[in-house]
């Protein structure tokens, strides 16, 4: 009689359990999950870093290109030509004066 009971009782209660179970851990993944709400916010944050980071790059290469624009022949600046030339062979006229910098310090 009191097994009968116990039975009873269990059917009625392990339908609902085992639904609460699941359902807590679907809730659970999806906040705190790899792709859970969590992480998407935290993504959402290394975006907007590494956009102006790219953004900053893309300022740069376009620096880079006017300056290389400038060493080629149809454009060609003497000035700009000159300082890479001395710059890169490590030459200085005779009546220059040479400023050493450390920018260790």
């Amino acid at each position: 009689m009191i097994y009968r009971e116990l039975r009873r009782r269990a059917r009625r209660i392990i339908g609902p359990t085992l639904t609460c179970c699941v359902a807590g851990y679907f809730c659970y993944h999806m906040v705190a999950g790899k792709h859970g709400t969590i992480a998407w916010s935290e993504m959402s944050k290394e975006l907007v870093g590494e956009k102006a980071k790219l953004t900053a790059l893309q300022a740069e290469q376009q620096r880079l290109e006017r300056h290389v624009k400038l060493l080629r022949p149809p454009y060609l600046c003497a000035d700009l030509l000159d300082e890479q030339a001395r710059k890169v062979l490590g030459l200085s006229g005779p009546n220059e004066i040479i400023v050493l910098h450390n920018p260790s310090r």
